[in-house]
């Protein structure tokens, strides 16, 4: 299984748009954010359909640009919180 996050730009118009990335197959979890990108999208499908889910999610109305980041390590998440 491969998780990868996507950074969504998108039409001041339609935002919020989270609930409409969520609504994609393959999205774990996705999060409407302030800066340069206006959505961050976690799948965890197999790496062959990173590629469709990314294309589903640029195909959505009002969406001008979608960009894969696989992830390539993490930090354990529960330590981390701890440890903050």
């Amino acid at each position: 299984m491969t998780e990868a996050y996507v950074l969504v730009q998108a039409e001041p118009t339609i935002l919020p748009i989270s609930s409409r990335l969520g609504a994609v197959e393959g999205v774990a979890e996705a999060l409407d954010v302030s800066g340069p990108y206006d959505a961050l999208v976690l799948t965890a499908k197999e790496s062959f359909e990173l590629d469709r889910i990314v294309e589903e999610i640029r195909a959505l109305p009002g969406v001008l640009r979608a960009i894969a980041a696989p992830l390539v390590a993490a930090r354990d998440r529960e330590r981390a919180s701890v440890a903050a």
